[in-house]
């Protein structure tokens, strides 16, 4: 009986397709590690990641193509993580990878082996042919001034979609996550990135985004 729920609580939160963590469980990480660092003032980054032109690999290949494509990717991360990190299927054709202890200049390092690795993976499909993909990665740093995990992943979207517009199979990271004193609010538009990024602008995902896992004063 312990065995048999022990195994529904694993499948309560693993993604079916992919084997990584489901977005239940996402969710749970995130939330753990924000407590972690805003009680211990310890650094945690988030990397938001995206599989470009995911659309066309479905209309050109169908769906099994498009399965295939994703447990590929899911793959790679799965190889690129560290035992201390988390990661899993954020929804669609988008992963989330939750870096415990590590600032922006190793999540930049995590999130370029990543993309360097998807873009070095053949997927071999069925009928025999291989697709080849690539992502474009958003990248979030904790700092104390962040109101909940929520925002976070707000900035990673914002720097996600800086990724997408300036090109695509390139990494950004939210400038407001740098580390810097004063955390930029949800909405800004100023941003650092280890590629060039386009200036194009977004509106905010949300407006100075919940606060339901605030860090004490």
């Amino acid at each position: 009986m312990i065995e048999k729920n022990d195994e529904l609580q694993r499948l309560s939160r693993t993604d079916g397709l992919t084997g990584l963590a489901n977005r239940r469980h996402l969710d749970e990480m995130l939330a753990t590690e924000f407590r972690r660092s805003c009680r211990y003032k310890v650094p945690f980054t988030i990397a938001l990641a995206d599989i470009d032109f995911f659309k066309s690999v479905n209309d050109e290949h169908g769906h099994p193509a498009g399965d295939a494509v994703l447990v590929g990717v899911a793959e790679t991360m799965r190889r690129t993580l560290r035992e201390s990190d988390g990661g899993g299927r954020f929804g669609g054709e988008e992963f989330l990878a939750v870096l415990s202890n590590s600032d922006c200049a190793g999540a930049r390092i995590f999130a370029e082996r990543w993309r360097q690795g998807v873009e070095g993976t053949k997927v071999e499909l069925e009928s025999g042919e291989t697709v080849s993909v690539t992502i474009s990665i958003g990248i979030a740093c904790w700092v104390p001034e962040l109101d909940s995990p929520l925002a976070m992943i707000g900035w990673a979207d914002e720097a996600l979609y800086r990724a997408k517009a300036s090109g695509r199979n390139r990494i950004c990271v939210y400038s407001g996550a740098e580390g810097n004193e004063d955390a930029v609010p949800v909405s800004s538009n100023s941003w650092s990135s280890i590629l060039s990024c386009s200036t194009r602008s977004r509106s905010a995902l949300t407006s100075t985004v919940g606060i339901a896992m605030a860090c004490s004063k």
